[in-house]
């Protein structure tokens, strides 16, 4: 085992290394560069970018599709200043009136690595996407999965956006018939697997994520349950909350 994790550990110093200094273009260096594509947090101040690498950067990307792209902007618009406008408002008077429009094109990624944890997109890797965090709009404490991750150069910074799927807890019913309400100490709870009523997608940022949640799919009939559930442990926070 400790010959392995120094093998590993040798391969992912290898591949940093590649990505950082790009000096070589073998086909195996190559192959390290796409394997090795995490968005890197820093907790030190952001770098400042010119609006023309702010362009530069969006540019980079694809062009958005309405829904991401509405969600983005009014979490922006409720989170930040100066407001922007959305693409669909833009006409040329407003050209040389300073008005700002978001931005139509972002930077897709299927992973980040915060305070030395890697998260994922669900299509990626469900545990890895499955995480608590402080809802953007209440500070409440809320679960769900990571369904898009963008990176966006917005007012000379470049921002991560991840796209949260919250769960959707049980009734009232179900929920005793887990009998998970009265261990608290399990610090377990359970939620709908495919839910009738699906709640709105929201964004956060790394600041408001605070852990994984770890989680096991259970088949219906389970308890008696007639509905596919799943039950989520919040255990792995380590006094980040």
């Amino acid at each position: 085992m400790l010959r392995q994790m120094c093998r590993r550990g040798r391969l992912l110093a290898s591949m940093k290394d590649s990505v950082r200094t790009g000096d070589s273009e073998s086909s195996t260096v190559k192959a390290m560069r796409i394997l090795y594509d995490p968005v890197s947090t820093s907790d030190g101040s952001p770098e400042h970018l010119s609006p023309a690498q702010e362009s530069a950067h969006n540019a980079s990307g694809s062009i958005l599709d309405e829904s991401t792209y509405s969600l983005l902007l009014d979490y922006w618009n409720q989170s930040y200043s100066p407001p922007y406008i959305h693409r669909s408002q833009f006409t040329y008077e407003l050209m040389d009136m300073g008005i700002n429009v978001f931005p139509t094109h972002a930077v897709e990624h299927t992973h980040f690595s915060h305070k030395t944890r890697t998260f994922s997109v669900f299509r990626k890797h469900a545990g890895g996407s499955s995480i608590s965090f402080r809802h953007p709009a209440t500070g409440h404490k809320d679960y769900g999965y990571i369904q898009e991750i963008w990176t966006q150069a917005l007012q000379g910074e470049c921002r991560t956006f991840a796209i949260i799927q919250p769960h959707t807890e049980l009734s009232p019913i179900d929920a005793v018939k887990t009998h998970l309400p009265t261990h608290l100490r399990f610090r377990s709870f359970a939620r709908y697997t495919n839910p009738q009523y699906v709640r709105p997608r929201l964004v956060v940022e790394l600041r408001h994520i605070i852990a994984h949640v770890p989680f096991h799919w259970r088949p219906k009939g389970t308890y008696g349950i007639t509905q596919a559930f799943t039950i989520f442990v919040d255990s792995l926070e380590k006094g980040r909350d």
